[in-house]
């Protein structure tokens, strides 16, 4: 068996004009320098955890109160639970986005990025995961997918699985961090490392 991860441009990830990120922040009403921002980017089924991540933020809201927590890819067959969920949260303090075309420009939004699976096996992969890592300082998750392959030391905050007081107390930690959490090595996940592995592969069959 011969594993080769996705690849991903990350050229793509770096020149993000600031009027792309200012057009989100007006779409969505989110001023800069308030929060902090939460966020997700996960469809709405029970295996990604969104209803672990509305608990713990609720409870978050108690030590933040200006947090607001951004949904997207908000839809799945989890939603009649997870609106439920949100009704325990202010309108004003969540964001629901069914789908962002610029998904690249919104992580630039988020202050805190949280993914959490609720087993190892839940993701196949998880390009989230390094989508997050490479657009946002600080990250919490959940080992799932590509992170299996991975130490828990590479540059994220590490969640026990539906463990929703966990998550909380992570998200103190971590809304209190000065520097920056993530210093995770993306260079094999470089689009031009995957088109060559995917290359030799072809050429040794």
């Amino acid at each position: 068996v011969k594993v080769i991860h996705h690849g991903f441009d990350f050229r793509e990830f770096q020149n993000i004009a600031p009027d792309r990120v200012l057009n989100l922040r007006m779409k969505y009403n989110v001023s800069e320098g308030v929060g902090p921002v939460v966020g997700i980017v996960a469809r709405w089924t029970e295996w990604k955890g969104v209803h672990i991540v509305i608990k713990a933020f609720c409870e978050f809201r108690k030590h933040q109160s200006n947090a607001i927590l951004i949904l997207t890819n908000a839809y799945g067959d989890y939603e009649e639970i997870i609106n439920e969920l949100l009704k325990q949260i202010p309108s004003e303090s969540y964001r629901v986005i069914r789908f962002e075309p610029d998904v690249v420009a919104l992580y630039r939004l988020f202050d805190i990025y949280v993914h959490v699976p609720i087993r190892e096996i839940a993701e196949a992969f998880g390009q989230t995961y390094i989508e997050s890592l490479a657009l946002v300082s600080k990250c919490i998750f959940t080992k799932s997918g590509v992170l299996l392959d991975f130490l828990d030391t590479n540059g994220y905050y590490k969640v026990r699985y539906e463990d929703v007081t966990d998550l909380y107390e992570k998200l103190v930690i971590v809304d209190k961090a000065e520097n920056n959490s993530n210093n995770f090595d993306l260079r094999n996940f470089e689009l031009d490392k995957y088109l060559k592995k995917l290359q030799e592969l072809y050429i040794k069959c």
